[in-house]
């Protein structure tokens, strides 16, 4: 505003917008100046002039007047309509980032930066809950969708997730499985022979046996339907990287439920070591669990009904065709053994793991197997397989021994298998098996696995944090 007082050659320059000159201090300014009216008004135009410049540089687009009488219309009036706020000058914006926002710390910065790789367009990695990772994120991962987190700062090298979460097949997971060689040494097929292949060489078919994981069953399967011999080759050929026959072989296998598994298994084990047989040897330890029995009979009386078992011997056939009747003798001795194996040394077969069978003994790395189905469904596994090769499978097939599990599982305490989730926690991880209800819910058993990055780049599955022997002590 720029006014002459009529009375004398005096001039004023109002500024009535302070918040528009808040650089240089609050309040009206007033400059008054004596002297002639044109050089008055002339170096008044020049101090607007300069006003207005160091405004442009400082504060930026201009930006509507700011005061509390002013109605909300009259905002709208000067600004055009439908802005139902002025715009915010870049000064303003400096001025309340200075008075909300909080200093930013370096762990931020880092926590900002573990979240993308940098490329624009590259998902990042969601921060873990409880320290697990979504399997759905660790899946991205290693199919290069996303990058691996962590900084040169804070840098990561493994990954906690739960079994069973990995969106991909079992044959997609174990090409990723790392078994440790010392660790499960004495699981490897490897180093035993040619035990438990067999192979169709008209139709380039190999099949890896694996104890008490649908091995009767294949074997019958791979015999009659693809007319397959025993033996004639050695897991030792399928080494990753090593050159043999088999190369050109599809080579399949199947894996069960381990805890399931391992019912099984143990009851295998308790008929095949018993002290009147020619079995396997029991461990000094262990031979509590025959303790009291003289025969078969003495165990077929725990848990066979009475009215099935004749005076005059062993009554196998119709005792299996009948619920076991065990009263929880067999499971008492069933989870001392539990709690004392570690599942270091499976010394009968069938304790071996699935995953380090499955696996090179020297380096821990898979077998390139190119079919891993469930045993849940055998037969449209093995239907598949035949149709790959052209062959037609019976409408029917002779299926393995099956009978009625002999220990009394409704009496196996939660804790046992707590226990057997966390010694058979590398199948789960290797195959992307999900933990039964009781171990999985509120991660009951402490059983993850986990992903891990060498230094190669490559990345691997394997258990967060296995069973050691330590533990059984």
């Amino acid at each position: 505003l720029v006014s002459v007082t009529p009375r004398s050659s005096s001039l004023q320059c109002l500024h009535p917008q302070p918040r528009m000159m808040s650089a240089f201090g609050s309040g009206p300014r007033r400059a008054i100046i004596w002297m002639g009216p044109k050089r008055a008004i002339l170096i008044c135009i020049g101090m607007l002039v300069v006003r207005l410049s160091l405004r442009a540089y400082f504060v930026g687009p201009s930006s509507p007047p700011h005061h509390p009488g002013w109605p909300a219309a009259a905002v709208v009036s000067a600004y055009g309509e439908g802005d139902a706020e002025p715009p915010v000058s870049r000064r303003a914006v400096e001025a309340q980032a200075s008075r909300s926002e909080p200093p930013v710390s370096r762990r931020t910065v880092e926590a900002q930066a573990s979240r993308s790789d940098g490329r624009a367009g590259s998902p990042s990695v969601g921060a873990p809950i409880d320290g697990v990772y979504p399997g759905e994120e660790v899946t991205a991962i290693l199919e290069g969708i996303r990058p691996w987190p962590g900084t040169p700062i804070t840098p990561i090298t493994r990954m906690k997730f739960r079994p069973g979460t990995l969106t991909m097949n079992s044959t997609v997971a174990f090409r990723r499985c790392y078994v440790d060689p010392q660790r499960y040494k004495l699981h490897f097929l490897s180093r035993g022979g040619n035990i438990g292949i067999e192979i169709a060489d008209d139709h380039k078919l190999l099949y890896i046996m694996l104890a008490k994981s649908g091995s009767s069953t294949g074997r019958e399967v791979m015999k009659t339907v693809f007319g397959a011999h025993h033996g004639g080759g050695s897991v030792k050929d399928l080494s990753p990287g090593q050159q043999s026959r088999f190369n050109e072989y599809l080579k399949v296998s199947f894996v069960r439920d381990p805890v399931s598994r391992f019912f099984s298994s143990y009851e295998e084990m308790f008929v095949r070591t018993v002290p009147w047989g020619d079995g396997g040897h029991l461990p000094l330890k262990f031979k509590f669990l025959h303790e009291g029995m003289q025969s078969y009979k003495d165990y077929e009386a725990i848990f066979c009904p009475p009215h099935l078992r004749p005076k005059g011997g062993n009554s196998h056939g119709e005792c299996n065709q009948v619920p076991s009747r065990e009263n929880g003798t067999l499971v008492a001795r069933f989870e001392k053994f539990a709690t004392m194996w570690d599942g270091v040394n499976p010394f009968d077969v069938h304790l071996k793991l699935q995953a380090p069978m499955l696996s090179d003994g020297l380096t821990g790395d898979p077998f390139p197997l190119d079919l891993i189905y469930n045993t849940t469904a055998a037969e449209s596994g093995w239907r598949e397989v035949a149709k790959m090769k052209g062959v037609t499978f019976p409408a029917e097939i002779k299926r393995g021994r099956g009978y009625p599990r002999r220990l009394n599982l409704s009496k196996v305490t939660d804790a046992t298998k707590l226990r057997i989730c966390k010694i058979f926690i590398v199948d789960n991880c290797c195959f992307n098996l999900a933990l039964p209800p009781v171990c999985a819910d509120n991660d009951a058993a402490d059983a993850f696995c986990a992903i891990e990055r060498r230094p190669s780049g490559e990345y691997r599955i394997m258990p967060w944090n296995p069973l050691t022997a330590d533990a059984v002590e």
